[in-house]
C-alpha cells in the first residue's frame, strides 16, 4: 500500500468535503474555491490540536446587540460572528460556510468556545491525571528474569 503526501491526502479531503456555497453575501466577491482550499489547507497543516483551536478562536467573535432582552431563567449565550482572513480583508461568513470551509463540526466550535477564558484558551488536560495503572516494580523484574531465563 502505498502512502499518500499531504497535498494528496487533502485533495481527498477537499473532494469530499461539501463546499456548497451557503448563501452568505459577504462571501459572495470571495467565491473563488482556490481560497478556500488555501484556508482548509494551512488549518490542518497547522498539525497540532492547540494551534488549530487557536486559529478556530481567532477567527470566532462575539456579536454583542445594542439591545438584549433575554427572558427569565434563559442560559442562551450570545451570537457568533465567523470570518476568514483573505488577502489582508476579514470577510465574515455563515456558520456552515465556516465548518465546511474547515471541515470540522459543530462540537469542534463548542469545545473552543468552552476552553476559551479571558481571551486564552486553556491547556488540553487529556492524559494529564493521576490516576495511570502502573505495574510494580517486583513483577516487572520477574518478568524480565523469566525472559532472560527462557531461551527460545
Amino acid at each position: 500500500m502505498a502512502s499518500k503526501n499531504v497535498d494528496e491526502y487533502f485533495e481527498e479531503e477537499l473532494v469530499s468535503s461539501d463546499f456548497e456555497d451557503s448563501g452568505s453575501s459577504d462571501w459572495e466577491p470571495y467565491k473563488i474555491h482556490d481560497e478556500r482550499n488555501l484556508i482548509f489547507k494551512e488549518y490542518w497543516k497547522l498539525g497540532n490540536l492547540s494551534r488549530q483551536r487557536e486559529f478556530i478562536s481567532r477567527h470566532i467573535t462575539d456579536i454583542n446587540p445594542k439591545h438584549r432582552y433575554p427572558k427569565q431563567n434563559s442560559n442562551r449565550p450570545l451570537n457568533y460572528r465567523y470570518s476568514f482572513n483573505i488577502n489582508g480583508l476579514l470577510v465574515q461568513v455563515c456558520k456552515t460556510n465556516f465548518k465546511n470551509t474547515l471541515n470540522i463540526t459543530d462540537r469542534t466550535i463548542r469545545t473552543v468556545r468552552s476552553k476559551l477564558q479571558n481571551g486564552f484558551l486553556s491547556e488540553d488536560l487529556r492524559g494529564k491525571h493521576k490516576n495511570h495503572k502502573a505495574i510494580d516494580s517486583l513483577i516487572k523484574d520477574s518478568v524480565c528474569n523469566h525472559i532472560k531465563l527462557s531461551d527460545h
